[in-house]
């Protein structure tokens, strides 16, 4: 249950916190928009439309080479918006910009827990200023979608951890957990680990407190991880033996951090390759993360980590069931973009950690500042409403096209 104290220290913020993060959010969401306008229909949004959208296939029956193509929650709302407003881009485009505006309101939320406003602000621009995961959120797939229904499910069992556990919160987290399965098929991997870090949860409070999860919590993850697993691994098992689930790798850090990395980068020249830079930044947040612990535990409120705890077996569950997978198997690691997912995912912990601290301190501040200006710089550095960086090698003959070493390819 979160304390009084702690409602009082955020109340007696400045009213600009939320008018500055929603500006911020306003400005990135106009961004999206506009290149949903002005950006060209990618090779797969056009597969996506002439094979889904025109037919209205609700429920795909291919499990051939392209049958991965087929992004249950996308296409569902694209059949939509081309019925209601028609076949432009930004028709077409419109579910997944309503998933953009999800994710900057779940994110806004947790940022918003921060005790100081450039805490705040910080902490909202770690998590969303990122020209990769920018340009997905104005593509008509799955991608964009999913990293908006995880977001808005990683808030929601933030509020359900720090705030009371109400039943509410936690359905609502397990809905939009199911809702991110639905967008892009490698999300089960997240919500089995979702679902795991709420078990792992329970199982050390009532070893250590004594706090036994009523049953209605318990029955209600299990069953809604239960059913949506009753949906999507069929259709999974179908995938894998038509073959379709060939887009990755067969290193996790040879190949899905390397191109990962590569995306990241968005084709600047740094001075750095993309290896050491995740290895860079995973060393950051790492040691960040290890700050807020080692804080929390000298200066009694560990209790408030929870939610970064949390993130934490979600993460580590992920690669370990990529690394599972691919042992027994067979199937692929995930590259470039069915690996975006794990980029917000692992700033959610830091973030969770940051936002955290009690008081005024400026450890914290100083901390996310240091890890956000070189984000904001390359964000600003890198706006464009002409191309995706995906599938530019495809059509714009871009440099990545020399270093990449997957082939662009449908998923």
């Amino acid at each position: 249950m979160e304390r009084s104290s702690d409602r009082q220290s955020r109340a007696s913020r400045f009213d600009i916190a939320p008018v500055a993060i929603a500006t911020c959010a306003i400005a990135l969401l106009t961004y999206t928009i506009l290149r949903a306008i002005t950006v060209s229909f990618t090779w797969d949004e056009s597969w996506t439309y002439i094979h889904h959208v025109i037919p209205k296939v609700f429920i795909s029956r291919a499990y051939d080479q392209m049958g991965a193509n087929y992004h249950p929650l996308n296409v569902w709302g694209m059949i939509l918006s081309n019925t209601l407003f028609g076949n432009s881009e930004l028709a077409l485009r419109l579910p997944v910009l309503l998933a953009h505006a999800i994710y900057l309101y779940a994110s806004a939320r947790i940022a918003l827990r921060a005790r100081t406003l450039v805490l705040s602000i910080a902490a909202f621009l770690l998590l969303n200023a990122h020209p990769y995961l920018l340009d997905f959120f104005s593509l008509a797939r799955g991608y964009g979608i999913a990293n908006g229904m995880m977001m808005l499910s990683l808030w929601l069992a933030t509020r359900y951890l720090s705030d009371g556990r109400q039943l509410r919160d936690l359905g609502l987290a397990v809905a939009a957990a199911v809702l991110a399965t639905l967008s892009h098929l490698i999300m089960l991997n997240y919500l089995l680990a979702f679902t795991a870090a709420f078990i792992l949860i329970w199982v050390f409070d009532t070893l250590r407190h004594h706090k036994v999860p009523p049953w209605r919590h318990a029955g209600l993850l299990i069953g809604g991880t239960g059913l949506a697993l009753v949906a999507v691994v069929p259709f999974a098992v179908r995938l894998s033996m038509g073959g379709a689930l060939y887009f990755g790798c067969d290193s996790l850090w040879d190949c899905t951090m390397e191109t990962l990395g590569m995306r990241l980068l968005y084709g600047q020249a740094y001075g750095i390759t993309p290896q050491p830079m995740v290895g860079l930044v995973i060393a950051l947040l790492a040691a960040c993360s290890m700050a807020c612990v080692g804080f929390a535990f000298r200066n009694g409120w560990a209790h408030r980590l929870r939610p970064m705890a949390f993130g934490t077996i979600i993460v580590v569950s992920c690669v370990a069931s990529f690394a599972l997978q691919h042992l027994l198997l067979g199937t692929p690691m995930p590259r470039t973009r069915t690996a975006l997912f794990l980029l917000p995912l692992a700033l959610f912990v830091p973030v969770s950690g940051l936002v955290a601290w009690p008081g005024r301190s400026r450890i914290p501040v100083v901390a996310a500042c240091l890890l956000c200006l070189p984000l904001l710089f390359h964000q600003i550095w890198t706006i464009n409403l002409t191309y995706a960086l995906e599938w530019k090698p495809a059509g714009g003959g871009g440099q990545n096209a020399l270093h990449d070493p997957c082939v662009p390819c449908s998923a």
